[in-house]
């Protein structure tokens, strides 16, 4: 009984020596693949990102350069935008947007009555978000006049007008 009980323990401790023995090689072969793997993807440089505070700093600097031109135009009404504040607008919308990126992927987007979209910030601009607007529709007009194909790409080219064969 007692040549059993020793058989039976030895066996355990085989059993437990190629477990661990096992687990050890198989973490040593993950590490491995873990270590190709990352030398196998492009290295991303990490730009440190700027605090809400800048952010929002810079978003409410272009915001005041629209309530300027909101300002101005309430006072010399006009019927059209000049091509550089055409541009200023478009620089500043993709500024408001970068800004709108940063602050929801960094998690600090607080929402309407404290963070306006761009869409909203136009919104409270009537005067500028319709001179503005109908400058766009221009210039898409002044294309579509120019190449009738670039105002609707995707539809295909007309076969011409073929009678049907009558049998």
């Amino acid at each position: 009984m007692d040549t059993t009980n020793l058989i039976v323990i030895l066996l355990l401790m085989l059993v437990l020596i190629c477990f661990v023995l096992f687990y050890y090689l198989t973490q040593q072969s993950l590490r491995d693949i873990s270590l190709r793997l990352t030398a196998m993807q492009p290295q991303v440089v990490q730009t440190p990102r700027r605090s809400q505070d800048t952010i929002r700093r810079e978003r409410a600097f272009c915001q005041d350069k629209l309530a300027v031109l909101e300002a101005s135009l309430s006072v010399n009404p006009r019927d059209s935008l000049t091509p550089e504040e055409v541009a200023a607008i478009d620089k500043i919308r993709k500024t408001v947007n970068t800004c709108i990126d940063e602050l929801k992927s960094s998690g600090e987007w607080m929402g309407v009555p404290f963070d306006f979209e761009w869409n909203e910030i136009l919104d409270r601009l009537p005067k500028v978000n319709l001179l503005y607007r109908s400058a766009l529709a221009a210039a898409q007009a002044a294309i579509a006049a120019s190449d009738p194909f670039a105002a609707n790409p995707t539809e295909p080219d007309k076969k011409p007008d073929v009678a049907p064969r009558r049998r």
